[in-house]
Parts: structure tokens; sequence; C-alpha cells
């Protein structure tokens, strides 16, 4: 991989690598510069496999993860909006003794040492980069994801991990070469920015990420729009934002949409394909565990396969193995609901210092260690997998078995509302459904609706409304902040 990578630096030297704010870079300068931040890691050795980099939307935080790579280092992105208490806890997590602080602010962390990068200037350079491949079990990234308990849990992903990430992702047949332009929307913390830089990269195409400032989703479409992106990875919910533009949304350029992140809704995507009439749509699904994505759907709009409006996320990639388990454990046939189950070289080793957490997430089956996502799905005869929801999102109340889902699907397709179903517990201890609804205030239509649409013990017992769903990091909405204010609403 490695040895590919620096091929296409090589091959491709006055090729633009980046578009970064409006700014070029061509693969003759980002190589320069990673040489150079590679040999201040050379200069300074760090006393661990793992190298803090304080990122930004700059041409410095790539350069900075490429050269990680080519010394043999792992890096652990740490975004400065976040609270400093949980970067610390990050740093300290993941061992972490340097840190490369590629945005503006200055930054102290204790006792790490940190080097500022932005200083350093592309041009030209007497080194070369190492250029030989790892060994397998040497770490790539770390990322951290939120937890139950409330401290973060890190997922380290090796070389033997992404190598099998990039054979599954090709033999998905995608056609690109160097004359294409990748979008690249999504927070360093957040694992599908690995593939929308790493990919493109590969084949000497240009990178063009979102500006910062600004509308996200306004940005997207003006990226997508100007920049005449030809991949666009995108998160769904973007889509819906852009959906009162469809009518004057044409985007001929594009080739490949990969829908990633969160539940894709079928008829929002369909109606978006006429934006882009000349792209293959894709729906990626995977945990961070799994190495970005693990199984992938083709839409075809004249047989459109989904649940609950969920578009269906396919089948497993080359590298993965996907089962289905019911509550005993046992394989579930088709067309049964179970826990969706995935092993292979894609899949992380386990949690970092957490061996109570990886107990719970990982059970051998079939002689293979299997990852338990925590996803209810179903297989059909055709092997396609169709996501239903979070197992917690199945929930019990009243003795009822409910899907908060149905009740999401149910009033999108009545009133065209995002919505979200959350199961909370009252000052009696009383487990109840709050539905919230986005920027929507007539709520007696709704309630008036559902009851004739749903059971009764389907109905929620809340309904309200909020101008705007907080978003987390990883730009799917956030339920734990939501759960939070529900709480308090109901305190």
């Amino acid at each position: 991989m490695l040895q590919r990578l620096h091929k296409a630096f090589l091959e491709n030297k006055s090729n633009n690598a980046f578009c970064i704010e409006d700014i070029y870079y061509t693969y003759s300068e980002v190589y320069s510069l990673t040489v150079k931040i590679a040999q201040l890691l050379k200069d300074n050795p760090s006393g661990s496999d793992v190298i803090g980099i304080i990122v930004s939307n700059n041409v410095e935080t790539y350069a900075a993860i490429l050269a990680c790579w080519f010394s043999g280092k792992a890096y652990v992105p740490i975004n400065p909006q976040l609270p400093e208490g949980r970067n610390k806890l990050v740093l300290e997590s993941a061992n972490v003794h340097l840190l490369l602080n590629c945005a503006e602010d200055d930054v102290n962390y204790d006792d790490l040492r940190v080097f500022d990068v932005l200083h350093i200037e592309m041009g030209d350079v007497t080194g070369v980069l190492t250029c030989t491949d790892r060994e397998d079990d040497s770490l790539m990234y770390v990322l951290f994801t939120s937890g139950s308990t409330g401290l973060p849990k890190g997922v380290p992903i090796n070389y033997k991990n992404l190598h099998a990430f990039l054979a599954s992702y090709e033999a998905l047949g995608f056609a690109i070469s160097a004359s294409d332009r990748f979008l690249q929307m999504f927070e360093f913390t957040f694992d599908v920015s690995v593939a929308s830089f790493l990919v493109p990269l590969m084949y000497g195409a240009c990178v063009y990420t979102v500006p910062a400032a600004g509308v996200k989703y306004v940005n997207v479409i003006k990226t997508l729009r100007d920049k005449q992106i030809t991949v666009a990875c995108l998160v769904p919910s973007i889509i819906t934002y852009m959906k009162p533009y469809f009518d004057r949304l044409s985007l001929p350029a594009v080739k490949y949409c990969i829908l990633t992140a969160e539940a894709s809704n079928i008829y929002d995507i369909i109606k978006w394909k006429a934006c882009i009439p000349n792209s293959e749509v894709y729906n990626l699904y995977g945990p961070t565990e799994a190495t970005i994505w693990c199984t992938a759907y083709r839409l075809d709009t004249s047989t459109p396969k989904s649940y609950n409006d969920m578009m269906a996320i396919g089948k497993p990639l080359q590298q993965v193995k996907a089962v289905i388990i019911d509550e005993a454990g046992n394989l579930a046939s088709n067309n049964i609901k179970g826990q969706l189950c995935i092993a292979g070289k894609q899949i992380t080793s386990g949690y970092i210092n957490n061996q109570q957490k990886n107990t719970e997430s990982f059970i051998a089956l079939y002689d293979e260690q299997y990852y338990k996502t925590g996803d209810l799905c179903y297989v059909d005869e055709e092997g396609d997998i169709y996501y239903c929801g979070r197992m917690d999102y199945q929930v019990k109340v009243n003795g009822h078995r409910i899907e908060l889902g149905e009740i999401e699907a149910m009033v999108r397709r009545l009133f065209a509302v995002n919505n979200i179903a959350i199961l909370y517990r009252d000052k009696d201890g009383i487990d109840k459904i709050f539905l919230m609804l986005e920027d929507f205030d007539e709520i007696d239509d709704v309630k008036a609706a559902l009851k004739k649409e749903l059971p009764y013990y389907m109905l929620p017992h809340v309904i309200s409304s909020m101008k705007t769903f907080p978003i987390n990091n990883s730009n799917k909405i956030d339920r734990i902040a939501l759960k939070t204010y529900i709480e308090q609403y109901n305190g």
C-alpha cells in the first residue's frame, strides 16, 4: 500500500493532489511537505507508536498523516473544537508522547512535546520517503468512538486492516483515474475521512475538501457543482437538507455517489438520483471497528430494496464475512431479524485497554472472532442485508416490542419531516416514547395522523419540535445530546 502510494506521488508530480479552501496543492508540493514532517519525526523520537495530530482543514494535516505512515507511526486525530478534557483522555489512552499541531492556535498538553508544523514551507527537498510496506500488525491510526459509559473507546486499525479494506474497495469495480475529483467532507475523527483522501491519492486524483466556514450542506452543494466532483461520498442527511434545491440541482459530472455513516431514506435518494443522472449510487455500511466499510448495496431504482424506508446495506465486501445471529447466538434464517456480526481481515483486534468492552463486543463463531455490531438486521434470499436500526432502538414498552425506526418512517411518510423517536424514562421510572420533530410545529396533526396509522402501544407519549437537530462530529444526528435534552425536558 505504501509503495503504491509513494509511486503515485512520484508519477503525478504536476497533478493537483488537494484543493483546500480554493487553493490547489500539487503532488510534488505535498510530497515535499510530507518529507519535511517525516524528518521532524525522525529527529525527535517519540517513544510511542502513535503520534497525535491537532487537525484542521489544511494541507499540513494531510501531510502530517502521510508523514506518520511513512515513518512507521500511527496517528490519532485531535479535534481542537472538542473539550480539552476529552482530548487529554484520548491522548493518554493512545499512549501519545508527541503532538503535531496543524491548527492555528497554540496548544498546551502538559508533558507532551508539541511541534507546530504550519511554519514548515513546501519546497525542494533532498530526502525521500521510506516506502517499505509495513508489517501486518503495524498500527495505522487510532480513532475514538463514543462509549456507553461516557468514556471514549479507542479503535486501533492496523496495516492488515487497511490493506484489506483497499482490496475490498477495489473489488467493487469503480473505474477511477488520475482525472477524477473526489469530495472530502468528513471530520478527521471519523474514519470515512481516511477513504476520502487515501483512495484518490492512490490513483493520482485530486481531493476537494469542503470549506470550514459557513453552512456545511451549502458548501457541499457548491463544491459538487463548482468543482465538477466525479466521486462524491456523502452523509444522507446532507441530501435531506438539499431537498428544497433538487429541482435546480444538476450535477452531471458525478459518476459515483457513495452514501455512508447513517441510514439512507430510499425515497429521498431516488429523487436525488435525478440530480446526478450519470451516477451510480452505492450505500456503503461499516462501523469503525470494521475499517471504514464492510458491506455495499448498489441502488437499482427500478427494484429498490429497503426496510422502513431505509435503503438496504447489501452484501459483505470481499475481505469481510457477515452473519445474522438471534438472541440465543444461533445463525438466523433468511428474513429473520437478529444482530449483524462481522469477521475478516478488516476487523480490529479489539479496543485499546478495554478488556470488558472487548468481551462484550467480540464473539467466537465458527472458529473465528466476530465483531457484534449492535445493529438489528436481516438477510433476504438474494443475500442482501437490510439494516433495521440499532439493537437498542428496538425497545419494550408495557411488554410490547417496538422498533423506534418504524415510528420514524411513518412520520416521514405522512409529513416528510425529519424526526427522531427516543425511549426515555420519566421521573416515576416509567419507560416512554418521545418523538422529536425538526422544525415542524403541527404537533396536533402528527398526533391525529399517527393515531390512525399505528397501534395504540406504539404511539409516542410526548411529541415536541426543535429548530434543528444537534449534529455530532461524524455528521450524524447526535442522539445522545437529544436524549439528554429530552430527559431534562421531562425532568
